[in-house]
This record gives structure tokens, sequence and C-alpha cells, in this order.
């Protein structure tokens, strides 16, 4: 029996996100391990893993607008994961800070902006056929947690070498099922669909409630910077292996699958805004227990919260784009999502975590409370522009 339309390109769908997932389950937990066995400072780590997001900014917005102006979000996309998985075959023979820095500008030039497209790709898909988007994304997250369960129990017995060729494996497959994904719109129809005398995004970037909202995202989004790239490294020199550290990574996905598939009807009851609002109290208290335990039990419970710092977050950011957002511009705005909060400001936030964590080890994450107290006030101006 074939499948019916939907379901073929939900299928499809949760193919490419299970793919980019299962990369994103090896490089979030264990990058920053490799990095350290090539020898390289908590500095160095740090700045490594903020430059992808640090990419976004100078690349995101634009890709995306051009995307919606030509209607060649497919191409796009999928070209983007060609070029990455290109210049990935490169990390398989460097040594030192000066070449895999060389490396990793070559491959974020192009991969970090992938999952924008995707996002973007799926909510349109979503939009027109009435698809579930957060069955779609929780299938992506659980491919995180396969991924990192099963491969740091790998690694427990494997060489850390492992880690760019299986994460490059990922990359493949999901170029291969990209070119699965449905075809684009027409060109002529996306670019006449495009009336305004303005760009998309200058039309967004002066809109007070758009800004509002990008800077609460932006906020609690870099409220997990010191957790994304130097959180698995403090981990390990607290004496958790590989295998732990997967399923402490594992804990907090797991919770936000649960978010992905429970949390829909909750989002579109309530206003995202108090959500936003919920979400940086949570963070205060996820990050303060954070900084001040190793105990792995309430580790394991305390990732819990992740359901709610980041997935309850997306979900509510998807909503709020989705709803708020003219269609035509959806591309550009996912763009400056991908760009300023999971861009620019994660990409700080793990800058700044390197010096932090030479100064102040695990307390930095005081300061990743302190970006959710900041998101908590603000909150209340997004409040008042929706009524």
């Amino acid at each position: 029996m074939f499948m019916s339309k939907k379901a073929n390109l939900t299928f499809s769908l949760s193919g490419v996100y299970i793919c980019l997932f299962c990369y994103v389950g090896i490089y979030l937990p264990f990058w920053g391990i490799w990095l350290s066995s090539k020898g390289l400072s908590a500095t160095e780590i740090s700045l490594l893993l903020a430059f992808p997001q640090v990419m976004k900014v100078a690349i995101s917005p634009f890709i995306m607008q051009l995307s919606d102006k030509t209607g060649m979000l497919k191409f796009i996309f999928t070209l983007f994961i060609a070029l990455s998985s290109f210049f990935w075959v490169f990390y398989f023979y460097v040594e030192g800070f000066g070449q895999i820095l060389l490396v990793s500008i070559l491959v974020n030039i192009f991969l970090p902006n992938s999952m924008p497209m995707m996002e973007s790709l799926t909510l349109r898909e979503v939009k027109k056929h009435k698809l579930n988007y957060g069955l779609i994304r929780a299938l992506g997250s659980l491919a995180f947690i396969f991924a990192s369960v099963i491969f740091g129990g790998y690694l427990e017995n494997h060489s850390l070498d492992n880690i760019p060729e299986f994460a490059f494996y990922c990359l493949l497959a999901g170029l291969f099922l990209a070119l699965l994904l449905p075809r684009d719109q027409k060109k002529i129809k996306a670019i006449n669909d495009n009336k305004s005398k303005n760009s998309p995004l200058v039309d967004l970037m002066t809109n007070s409630n758009f800004l509002v909202f990008i800077s609460v995202a932006t906020l609690l989004h870099m409220s997990h910077g010191f957790f994304y790239s130097l959180g698995s490294v403090y981990w390990k020199d607290v004496g958790f292996d590989e295998g732990t550290i997967g399923y402490l990574w594992a804990v907090g996905v797991a919770a936000e699958v649960f978010f992905f598939l429970f949390g829909t009807k909750l989002v579109t009851k309530l206003r995202p805004i108090y959500l936003f609002i919920t979400i940086s109290l949570v963070g205060v208290i996820r990050w303060v227990i954070m900084a001040e335990t190793t105990n792995l039990t309430l580790l394991l419970f305390i990732q819990i919260f992740h359901g709610i710092t980041f997935g309850a977050t997306h979900l509510a950011s998807m909503y709020f784009i989705s709803t708020r957002v003219p269609e035509k511009f959806l591309g550009t705005a996912q763009g400056l999502y991908a760009a300023v909060p999971m861009g620019v400001g994660t990409g700080i936030a793990m800058y700044i975590s390197g010096f932090l964590y030479n100064e102040y080890n695990s307390f930095a994450y005081y300061v990743m409370a302190f970006f959710c107290v900041i998101s908590f006030f603000i909150s209340f101006k997004l409040k008042r522009l929706s009524n």
C-alpha cells in the first residue's frame, strides 16, 4: 500500500532531520572532546565551537532572503549540504589549531546555514499540507538521542578519531535524502509574490514586535552557550566517561522530544510570550543548579529542563514566526532567527565561555543564568506589544 501524500512528505522531511540530528548528536556532545584530544586549550575549543554560530550572521539572512526571492530553497539547501560534506573530508588530515581553524572556516560557510533552510522548507510544507511540525522535529531529536547514547558508548572502546568520520557519514546520508525533498516552487511566482517596496530584511528589522521577539530568543539561546561549548569538557574533567556524557545529553534531548510531541497544543493555546516568561525562570533554575553540582542523579534530573529551556524556546519561536510573519518572508525570518539567536548570540556566549571556564570553572553557568534574567524582563515588553 502506498503512503498518502502527507505521510510521504512527513517521511521525506523527517529523514533529512534524522540525518542532520545524528550529525548534531555526534558533534555537540563530542566535538569539544575531539578538539581537546588534538591538544587544543579551552579558549581555542570555545572559539572553534563558536565560529559556526557567528558564520550564520554573515550568511544566513542573505541566503534565506535569496531563497524567498527566487524560490530555490531546496536547490540551495542541497548545494550547501554537498559543499559541507566535501570540505568536511579535510578534518581527517588536520593537525593543530591553525589547520583545524582553516577547515572550520570552509565547512562553516555552508553547514550552519543548512538548518534554517531546512526549517523554512519544513514550515512551508507544514502550512501547505497541514503537517505536524512537532512530530517531524521530534523524530530529528530522537535521532540525536540515538547518536549521542550509542556513539558515546562506542567511544569508550574506540579512538576519538572516529568522531569526525561518523559525523561525515551522517552528512552524506542527509545529502542523499535531501534529493527526495519536495521540488522548489516556481521562481517567477516567488518573485512576483514579494510586492513589498522594502527588502524582506528591512521589513522585518523595522518591525518592533519582531525585534523584541528576536531579543528574547537570543538571550534564551545564549544561556546554552557554556553547556554547548564546554559542558562535555567540564563533565569529562570531573570524571565522567563518554558513555555517561552521552546519556546526560540524551536525557536533555529526550525531554526536548517530549515537548515537541506534546507541547504543540500548549504553544498554540498560549501566547508565545507567556512561554518565554516561564522559560526564563526555568533557565535560571537550571543553570544555577548545574553550576553547583556534579552529582550524577541530580544532573540527570536537571537535564530534563532542557525540554523547556531549548525545546519550548524553539517551538514557541517557530510558532511566532509562522503566525506573525507573512508567508513570503518566512525564509528571511528563519534566516534572522538562525543568524541572531542561534548564531551571533549563541556564538558570543560560547566564545566567552572559554575565558569564563578558565577563570571560574563551572560557575560560568551563573552568567548563563543572568542571560535568562534579562530575557525575563524583556519578555514583558513583547507582552505589551502583542496585546
